[in-house]
């Protein structure tokens, strides 16, 4: 075992447990499961836009009011709210692109060898597991230079792969299967914006079956890969038939050498790091320790935030690039009031430079102009204001209540540049 490999010995029971992987722009969870696959997906621009906007009229002259009795010495709680109380709204939440779902035909038997794996220094998750007789591997990744997502199944016994895959999400949403793709269109749930998903499902043998419900059925493959794309208010692009092998070296090639640029070195016991995390964990809470495991912890950091936020992308969100819920919490969007801030601390620090430029992009082209708007309109000021959460809408102005009206996002987050400067 190795200190970069994220161990667990069981399926996931929920999203929060699932394996991440990523590309930026993409992102999915595998849950591991044995009698069915799960993979939850994600294109970062698939976000519910609520409008309207509240209009600024008179808000200058109700937050003077408020700023004299302040200076007065007066508790002005009760003068703010009534006077501001009509002037906060919000954000519409980043949605789920759905799920994948693979639906099993294999023996009614109880697996052994189980292993859901995260290397997080290659980027590469993987699933493995004996099942009478027959071992069964599933490998996932997530390809930056392909922009795809890519999934191989795989057994040791000729032909025994066969499954049904389907795709689902709550909401509007058809999915029609051609041949050996499935394309899903849906549209967000403020019915604003429209998402498409591709699906590419490729048998090395056997037969494989498209169905008028969208379905796709594979029936005695030895191995087959899914390679899905993802886009919003335009058309996915069809994925290739690529070789997999190919594409997969082409993966480690690109995101080991980053993630291996920097590590932390604990003396460790390799002992620990062949059991599964929960009881790593268990070790921790009575007493023990596992200092390899501040190791993978490290890595693991760095590992979502370069899975999140690389090149033209948008920034890593409440939730990096992942999110199972049409109304996730907190909208899973971006607070300028710490948590935007703590997605990049380690980006400088841990050699991963250019994962703040998502960031950077998204400070000049979706908040700049917009908070200079505000800073004129709310508080007669010049330069820029962003208060204390956002979304790719372009949002800067006061959110959710009183505490609403925090007007230092835009100066916390250049000092993000002002680091990457230095």
């Amino acid at each position: 075992m190795r200190s970069d490999i994220l161990h667990l010995a069981n399926p996931a029971a929920t999203w929060e447990n699932a394996t991440p992987v990523g590309c930026g722009s993409l992102g999915a969870m595998l849950y591991g499961g044995v009698s069915f696959e799960r993979l939850q997906l994600n294109e970062e621009h698939i976000w519910a836009e609520r409008v309207p906007r509240v209009n600024p009229s008179d808000f200058r002259t109700r937050l003077e009011t408020v700023r004299r009795a302040l200076a007065q010495g007066q508790n002005a709680d009760a003068l703010a709210k009534e006077l501001l109380g009509g002037y906060f709204s919000g954000v519409g939440s980043y949605e789920t692109a759905g799920e994948l779902i693979l639906q099993m035909q294999q023996p009614d038997a109880t697996p052994t060898d189980y292993r859901r794996d995260l290397n997080v220094s290659d980027g590469v998750a993987c699933v493995s597991y004996t099942l009478d007789g027959t071992h069964y591997c599933r490998t996932l990744f997530a390809s930056y230079p392909r922009q795809a997502i890519a999934l191989r199944l795989t057994a040791d016994q000729p032909h025994a792969i066969s499954l049904t895959a389907r795709y689902q999400r709550e909401g509007n949403l058809t999915v029609t299967a051609t041949d050996d793709m499935m394309t899903v269109r849906g549209k967000t749930v403020c019915g604003k914006h429209i998402f498409t998903v591709k699906l590419r499902v490729l048998p090395t043998d056997g037969t494989l079956q498209a169905h008028a419900d969208g379905t796709l059925t594979v029936l005695g493959a030895s191995s087959l890969c899914i390679y899905i794309t993802a886009a919003t208010d335009a058309e996915a692009p069809t994925p290739d038939a690529w070789d997999f092998e190919a594409l997969l070296a082409e993966h480690v090639a690109d995101f080991s050498p980053i993630m291996r640029r920097a590590a932390v070195a604990y003396d460790a016991d390799p002992a620990p790091d062949a059991l599964p995390i929960p009881e790593r964990l268990a070790r921790i809470r009575e007493g023990q320790a596992d200092p390899g495991l501040l190791n993978l912890y490290f890595q693991f950091g760095r590992y979502l935030l370069l899975s999140s936020s690389r090149g033209n992308s948008l920034p890593a969100n409440l939730q990096g690039v992942w999110n199972g819920d049409l109304h996730a919490p907190w909208n899973a969007d971006y607070h300028t009031n710490v948590n935007l801030q703590m997605n990049y601390w380690h980006a400088e620090l841990t050699n991963l430079p250019e994962c703040a430029l998502p960031l950077f992009r998204y400070m000049n082209d979706y908040l700049l102009e917009p908070g200079q708007t505000v800073a004129r309109d709310y508080y007669g000021c010049r330069g820029t204001v962003v208060h204390h959460l956002s979304d790719i809408y372009k949002f800067t102005t006061p959110a959710d209540g009183l505490w609403g009206i925090w007007a230092h996002g835009a100066s916390w987050l250049s000092y993000h540049m002002w680091e990457h400067y230095l």
